[in-house]
């Protein structure tokens, strides 16, 4: 069965409205497809949603034979509302049996002013300074060691995906090149494996012994408690909701299980650092995401903790900021951390930026 490893229309910033309607405006469109046959041809064409219509089909001659992977620039045809959806499929030629299929989203913005968004992390507010400076103080009376921080979350953020290109050195921080001293001071914890993140990781599964799978964990211990036994950190990054919302749990359970994590955290004076997640149309595009992540945004601002709001500033990227699953940030090509532009493209890249930007301010006020 052929299967489809990446799909992304990397045009920066969306569809501005006025070259779509004028039938002038291309998008830069790559895809990836492995095992597949001779007779099996991708099709990439332009739907409406949601009839699932296709409205414009530019790559669907079945003469021209398409490489496994590769890049093209696609014209758009204007659309009413605010979003365009791209179709790739790959179909059995003898048979024209769709075999499999992913859709992606780029918004349609008014203008190029639109699609602007701070590229600096603004200050941390005195509220929270106040804080992480008093968690900080309390950490470092419990041994926590300085310059260190654990993961906790899903597969976003687990083992060797998110952050770990500045453990490695594949990195490049272009004109951010002043968060270098941060990307050393913390070089030991961007690809340190904890019990506390892991694949298919929820709210639940943090609070769950039966998920503590790390030898080092001590029986009935649940995977936060083991990660900060283990690591005794300064910080931790969040990230994980997606699979809470893929398992339907309740606004309230969420809200309990946040605050119970939180409360691990902060009563062994390590400084959580928050993050809303975002989502793709075809995952669970009933609201539930924008539930979740309210309740994040909305606890951060209560208990006075950082907090670093992907899912708004990955409005306007391609496909809403996540790759072709729906719910994982999407990643450039050959996966290298680059700030040279990649960080307005994929949420990934953007999320590895507004990290070290917060870990920058954070160091440089518990002192």
């Amino acid at each position: 069965t052929p299967q489809i490893v990446e799909f992304n229309a990397p045009a920066r910033g969306g569809a501005p409205a006025d070259a779509l309607n004028s039938g002038s405006l291309y998008v830069p469109v790559r895809w990836h497809i492995e095992n597949r046959n001779y007779n099996q041809q991708p099709v990439i064409e332009q739907v409406a949603m949601p009839s699932d219509e296709a409205i414009s089909a530019p790559v669907s001659d079945l003469k021209v034979w398409l490489q496994r992977e590769g890049t093209l620039d696609m014209r758009l045809v204007p659309v009413d509302g605010d979003t365009i959806f791209l179709r790739l499929r790959v179909i059995d030629t003898t048979s024209n049996q769709t075999l499999t299929e992913n859709l992606i989203s780029l918004p349609v913005v008014k203008n190029a002013d639109q699609t602007l968004f701070d590229p600096v992390l603004p200050p941390l507010d005195a509220a929270i300074l106040d804080h992480i400076k008093a968690l900080y103080k309390d950490g470092q009376t419990q041994g926590n060691k300085p310059h260190s921080f654990i993961k906790v979350g899903d597969s976003n953020i687990a083992k060797d995906s998110a952050l770990c290109n500045f453990g490695w050195g594949n990195d490049d921080l272009g004109r951010f090149a002043d968060l270098q001293p941060t990307v050393d001071q913390f070089k030991d914890s961007f690809c340190a494996e904890s019990a506390s993140a892991g694949r298919s990781f929820s709210s639940v599964s943090l609070l769950d012994p039966m998920w503590a799978t790390s030898d080092s964990c001590l029986p009935n211990e649940a995977p936060i408690d083991c990660g900060i036994r283990e690591k005794h950190p300064s910080y931790a990054v969040l990230y994980f909701g997606v699979q809470d919302v893929d398992h339907a749990l309740s606004p309230d359970a969420y809200h309990k299980n946040l605050t119970q994590i939180l409360s691990a955290l902060t009563e062994h004076g390590v400084i959580p650092i928050l993050s809303t997640f975002p989502t793709g149309y075809t995952f669970h595009n009933d609201g539930s995401a924008d539930r979740l992540n309210a309740i994040i945004t909305q606890i951060a601002s209560d208990q006075h903790l950082p907090l670093i709001d992907l899912r708004g500033s990955t409005s306007l990227y391609p496909n809403q900021g996540v790759d072709v699953d729906g719910f994982h940030m999407s990643t450039p090509p050959g996966g290298k951390t680059s700030f040279t532009g990649n960080e307005t493209l994929y949420a990934r890249t953007l999320y590895e930026l507004r990290i070290l930007e917060v870990l920058h301010q954070l160091e440089q006020n518990v002192g």
